[in-house]
């Protein structure tokens, strides 16, 4: 019985001292999200300004970016490419919506859904909506960066109507 209550003031013991390390842990994971979030928001003013080399600000030199129905883009010269050649089919707006972030140590991911509304040169309107999931990661200086994106379509592929 004697060892049942020292084990219980240890416990006790242990759980005040690590409550303080637990809510800075957590207090740490609100910055990741934060400083996530203005990235995010940079991101989304960048594409609707047309700005494809803002729009890299937050990718990592190495980064690898998985579009749909595309070959995988790596390093942030052809990154840049990839986002100018979407900005150059038209203006558009783009909304990312946040649904999780989860951060694990030096890596962070999350979890968006997006709306897209490109007005294209030749006068049509393309709309999207999907899902796409990121992961970061912390830089020496504090930073974090995207070092993989990936992202699909929730809008069904159209039918080709030469095939019938």
């Amino acid at each position: 019985m004697k060892n049942i209550k020292y084990f219980f003031i240890v416990f006790f013991a242990f759980s005040l001292f690590s409550m303080p390390s637990f809510a800075q842990n957590e207090q740490d994971v609100e910055k990741v999200k934060q400083q996530i979030e203005k990235s995010n928001s940079s991101f989304m003013e960048a594409f609707s300004k047309g700005d494809a080399k803002a729009m890299t600000k937050g990718y990592a030199m190495d980064a690898i970016v998985l579009p749909p129905n595309m070959p995988e883009i790596k390093g942030s010269d052809a990154i840049v490419k990839l986002w100018q050649g979407f900005i150059d089919m038209g203006k558009g707006v783009l909304k990312l919506n946040t649904v999780k972030t989860s951060v694990f140590g030096s890596a962070a991911t999350t979890y968006h859904t997006y709306n897209l509304e490109v007005n294209m040169k030749d006068g049509q309107v393309i709309k999207d909506n999907g899902r796409s999931v990121v992961v970061y990661e912390k830089q020496k200086n504090g930073d974090w960066l995207i070092i993989y994106d990936i992202w699909n379509s929730s809008v069904p592929i159209p039918e080709n109507n030469d095939e019938k």
